[in-house]
């Protein structure tokens, strides 16, 4: 009885870790997380449609890692699924003599059948309540912990979770009651093929969670600005809304940047559109004047290409660490009355304009008059930081802030020496403060989604190298009790305790490396999706995947040596008479 008792705990526990893991993901993705919002802003010029904003970017990154969340998440449950079949058999294995025996004795079949009925419900609602609480335990925690807005959707969604998991159980042990009929119940076999597959399968999806773990939470940490210089994080950001009037934002956002300029007080005094110093703008289409362009033996002078706009001031490009290629940076200078012009990336430059020679064409940006852009500068494709900013165009064009000025600015100040940030509070515009952080609180709250996805993905990866452990121990154990006669038949032709544990060990490497090679496949393919949202996530990290690679083998390794010690320690005449008869 004390063995069933304690196969049965391990089955309520692998269950209600199953379900409270994958609870939280698979409510959330029922409802949806907003991030936090990236204002919406007016250029003072009318894009044509679609105008694809900061804030949807964002919102279609957040939807889009909350459905990788809720496949990983899937796959943790998938793990637990295993362990649980395979706990299910070694219960049945043993429930099925008990039974035999009770019927001996005169116990009635439709007893016994109320009894296993009686003893699945139990562990599979005490599985199910535990498991259910626990989750929304977790769920409640995910949601309060997420920095933007949350918006939960039906019940029925993930209902069905513990529901699924608890028949689960409670089929797995009625088995050896299906035969009851005949006298002999029977419990069809874990055939020793079925082992190594399920601690396979179990490794693969232990792999994938880990490596994106990491990635995501590496991205999340160098976001928020501990892979920075400390310079890059001494400023603050102020946020200001303008005026209605285009001219009269110019006029004031002018003024400011000359008394930034005052006294040489700052390193970097950068204007922007919201989103801008994240690599996030607004994706339009531009119309290219490429010259003597064609595309397919047909002349394309002018081309429609969609881009990422970004509005800035000069000393934007400083914050952006940008690399001017050709030609000049936006300067104070390329105010209101001054002509239109624009910087461009070395990307749009290259496949858009005649030789990507694109300093002094045309871009058409808008609708209606004062349209016609004329490019000044060329500078190195951006490395994007976002949420969301991979789903962008690759091109990107940057106008200057005093001809495009939005209605929401962010000013971006690092001072060379301590100054007395109430002189600069008194530079603002009356009334247009909206928001003023620290730019490591600013840099903090970018990273804040991109970290909370890091830290579930962590979660979920503990709890599935806690389940996956357990299910390759159990696995291995049913395998290397199928292996236990050839074992004694080594052992009794000569071979020592260190040559079976060697040949445990070589048939347990090759489980491990089929593992981790589907593995490294199931990573790939949820790497495509996470690096298309993240742009610091990426698809093949060798050192990341050789630590988590170490870290599954070692998983493996655990879980293989017990139940080989154990057979090691047998006496071999003795295993070979009990499988003899």
């Amino acid at each position: 009885m004390g063995h069933h008792s304690n196969t049965g705990t391990l089955i309520v526990v692998t269950a209600l870790l199953g379900i409270a893991t994958a609870w939280a993901p698979i409510a959330i993705e029922s409802g949806r997380l907003h991030a936090p919002p990236v204002p919406a802003v007016d250029l003072g010029v009318s894009l044509a449609a679609p105008v694809i904003t900061p804030e949807a970017i964002q919102e279609r990154g957040t939807e889009i890692l909350g459905g990788v969340n809720y496949l990983l998440a899937a796959g943790a449950l998938l793990v637990c699924f295993c362990a649980i079949v395979v706990l299910s058999f070694m219960r049945a294995e043993s429930r099925s003599k008990e039974i035999l025996v009770h019927r001996a004795v005169g116990a009635k079949r439709r007893q016994l059948i109320t009894r296993g009925v009686r003893e699945s419900g139990l562990l599979a609602l005490t599985a199910a309540v535990l498991g259910s609480v626990l989750g929304l335990l977790i769920l409640n925690y995910a949601v309060a912990s997420w920095p933007g807005r949350f918006e939960p959707g039906g019940l029925l969604a993930f209902l069905w979770l513990p529901v699924v998991i608890g028949v689960t159980i409670a089929l797995g042990i009625l088995i050896p009651l299906k035969a009851m009929g005949d006298m002999r119940p029977s419990v069809p076999p874990l055939t020793p093929l079925l082992a190594p597959a399920l601690c396979a399968l179990q490794l693969a999806v232990c792999f994938a969670v880990m490596v994106n773990a990491k990635q995501v939470g590496h991205e999340a940490r160098s976001l928020v600005g501990k892979d920075r210089a400390e310079t890059e994080n001494n400023g603050s950001v102020f946020q200001l809304a303008m005026p209605a009037l285009p001219a009269e934002r110019s006029q004031q956002l002018s003024e400011l940047i000359t008394r930034s300029g005052v006294a040489d007080l700052f390193d970097v005094a950068s204007l922007s559109s919201p989103g801008a110093l994240n690599g996030l703008g607004t994706v339009n289409t531009v119309i290219t004047e490429c010259g003597a362009c064609s595309q397919g033996g047909i002349a394309t002078p002018l081309r429609p290409v969609p881009v990422s706009l970004s509005v800035v001031s000069a000393d934007t490009f400083r914050a952006l660490n940008a690399t001017l290629l050709e030609g000049r940076w936006l300067s104070d200078k390329d105010d209101w009355t001054a002509q239109r012009v624009a910087v461009i990336t070395r990307g749009l430059a290259r496949a858009h304009f005649q030789n990507g020679q694109a300093i002094g064409r045309g871009i058409q940006l808008g609708q209606g008059r004062n349209n016609r852009y004329t490019v000044v500068g060329v500078v190195e494709d951006p490395t994007l930081h976002g949420l969301g900013g991979a789903l962008q165009p690759a091109y990107g064009v940057y106008a200057s802030v005093l001809q495009l000025p939005p209605t929401v600015v962010d000013f971006l100040v690092r001072p060379r020496r301590a100054v007395a940030w109430s002189s600069v509070l008194a530079w603002l515009p009356t009334g247009s403060l909206q928001e003023a952080l620290s730019e490591q609180q600013w840099r903090a709250r970018l990273a804040a989604p991109i970290g909370w996805f890091g830290g579930t993905l962590l979660f979920n990866g503990a709890a599935v190298v806690f389940v996956a452990l357990l299910g390759i121990a159990l696995s291995m154990s049913i395998w290397v009790g199928a292996m236990l006669p050839e074992l004694a038949v080594r052992r009794c032709v000569g071979a020592r305790r260190r040559d079976v544990l060697r040949h445990i060990a070589g048939r347990s490497a090759r489980v491990a490396i089929v593992g981790v090679v589907l593995g490294l496949l199931l990573a790939e393919l949820t790497a495509g999706p996470l690096s298309s949202i993240i742009p610091g996530v990426e698809l093949f990290d060798a050192q990341g995947i050789l630590q988590i690679a170490l870290l599954t083998i070692a998983v493996m390794a655990l879980g293989v040596s017990v139940p080989a010690w154990r057979a090691c320690r047998l006496d071999p005449v003795e295993v070979l008479a009990k499988h003899g008869d």
